[in-house]
């Protein structure tokens, strides 16, 4: 890590009554430091110098070709020094005390770098190095998305209050129709760099925040809430380390999926599984990600024609589907890449934008589902599901084509439920297998006739025509059948519950 005169002055501090001098930089290197006595010169490498002012005052030229930004001058109560200086300590303490004390911070320092450099590289969880930034600064710490969602922090030492950060997910003022205090202050302080050190936030409380770079097309806000101890540049100097191995973190985890948990995909998700659900909250959260919540919206899942796909097939197709359908951002979850469009009426997707779209989808091998278009108030889950449902009934019912609207697939919905979330057996008419059994032991074939008769809503003039069958023939078939079975096929109830069976039969892969 980058040993600063920020984090040598911290632990000078815990030991000593310290003072900043005109020549002090928070950010300068510190790598080493050694003890000047009175008398000696020479090279030295990069580091910090311990001098004694008492023996400074005998022979100044002992810090001749020293940088004064280096220079950390021990001095006993009430003494003036003489020589420009980054820190004085004053106390009665001789120049290797206080080298012994900047050597155990620089270590200490080392080492607590050391063992989050092996947490971020080892896979931990953002909650783990949290943990471990916690441990060596000491105050709360939070991890936001910039859709102000909270993807990790401290567990035991929290804030009393409600207000974590201006940003807190968890406020109701956040579920509101109006913006959280101070939000748009505090992200327009990173316009002008990542780190942000004296903030102060609507409870009065101190911030210090440090922004990751650009991971994928988001990024994550570090925080550290002054509770416990006033917030150092030490501490923002640490802070900045933990800001690094997150983004090591997650530039490293495996399938991009922590990458895609934070930021637009991340609300998205959290949308998809119920998590958040107000349209108000949502056109906060797409606000602070600069985009506006539209009056109306669709959710479009696309997937290969069977199966779905992997990490790296998804993000290989992802720009080339999201070219060809511009109305929204894709994500990728649960294998499928899903769009969600935001539009005021009349502006969306249109039907020549659909036809274009089922070209591409053609030619890619690709298909997809969209949902019916509704009013933003509509909880984009509802969306999602009849758009998954539009590309599972399309896939059984309509194979032959790439793109299925919910609205065209509704009469198969029942379907579809009855055979993903039920036994379809359980809801077929027992007449179905009785006569699939006899149909396997006899050259006498009723199932045929049972399907046609029922499909044709038990019309037994329009049966006849299609099976090409006599009308005496056909009456002592379904006379077989009303034997076999104990049913009237002239009930138009048996007739409907039959028909609706060799339906769900057919849709399931089943039929006979």
């Amino acid at each position: 890590m980058k040993t600063t005169m920020a984090l040598v002055f911290d632990g000078l501090n815990r030991e000593y009554v310290c003072e900043k001098g005109v020549s002090y930089k928070a950010d300068g290197i510190a790598l080493s430091v050694y003890s000047l006595p009175t008398g000696d010169d020479g090279e030295f490498d990069d580091g910090v110098f311990v001098l004694d002012e008492r023996d400074v005052l005998e022979n100044v030229s002992t810090v001749d070709g020293v940088p004064s930004k280096k220079i950390i001058l021990v001095c006993p109560p009430g003494y003036s020094p003489s020589v420009a200086y980054a820190i004085a300590v004053i106390a009665d303490a001789s120049a290797s005390e206080v080298v012994g004390v900047v050597e155990d911070t620089l270590h200490r320092c080392q080492e607590w770098s050391n063992d989050l450099i092996a947490c971020a590289l080892e896979g931990s969880s953002l909650d783990e190095l949290v943990a471990r930034g916690h441990a060596a600064l000491g105050n709360p710490m939070l991890v936001l998305d910039r859709a102000l969602r909270v993807r990790a922090c401290t567990a035991d030492d929290v804030m009393d209050d409600e207000f974590w950060t201006p940003l807190d997910s968890n406020t109701q003022a956040f579920s509101g129709s109006a913006d959280m205090p101070g939000f748009a202050d505090f992200l327009k302080l990173f316009d002008k760099g990542r780190v942000v050190s004296d903030y102060v936030m609507a409870n009065g409380e101190r911030l210090a925040a440090c922004r990751t770079r650009l991971i994928g097309e988001d990024f994550l806000f570090i925080c550290l809430i002054e509770k416990n101890r006033e917030v150092s540049d030490g501490d923002v100097a640490l802070l900045e380390l933990v800001c690094a191995m997150v983004e090591t973190f997650l530039v490293g985890a495996s399938g991009n999926a922590a990458q895609e948990g934070i930021g637009y995909g991340g609300m998205l998700v959290d949308a998809f599984e119920g998590r958040l659900v107000s349209s108000i909250e949502l056109g906060n959260r797409m606000r602070a990600l600069g985009c506006n919540l539209k009056e109306r919206a669709r959710i479009i899942v696309s997937a290969p024609r069977k199966g779905c796909f992997n990490d790296r097939q998804a993000h290989r197709l992802m720009g080339d589907v999201s070219n060809n359908f511009p109305f929204g951002k894709c994500v990728y979850y649960e294998g499928f890449l899903v769009f969600f469009a935001s539009y005021d009426g009349g502006k969306g997707p249109n039907a020549s934008d659909f036809r274009r779209f089922g070209v591409f989808l053609e030619n890619s091998s690709l298909i997809a589902g969209v949902s019916e278009d509704c009013p933003k108030t509509v909880p984009l889950r509802e969306l999602y599901q009849t758009a998954r449902h539009a590309l599972n009934i399309g896939r059984k019912a309509m194979p032959d084509t790439s793109l299925f609207f919910f609205a065209e697939c509704r009469r198969y919905y029942l379907y579809e439920v009855c055979s993903t979330e039920g036994d379809d057996d359980f809801y077929a008419h027992p007449s179905i297998k009785v006569v699939a059994s006899h149909d396997r032991d006899s050259k006498n074939q009723l199932y045929p006739v049972l399907r046609c008769l029922a499909l044709n809503g038990g019309n037994r003039t329009n049966t006849a025509k299609e099976l090409y069958m006599q009308r005496n023939t056909l009456r002592s078939r379904i006379g077989d059948i009303e034997s076999l079975c104990g049913i009237d096929l002239s009930d138009p109830s048996v007739i409907a519950h039959i028909r609706h069976s060799i339906v769900l039969e057919e849709y399931c892969g089943k039929g006979a």
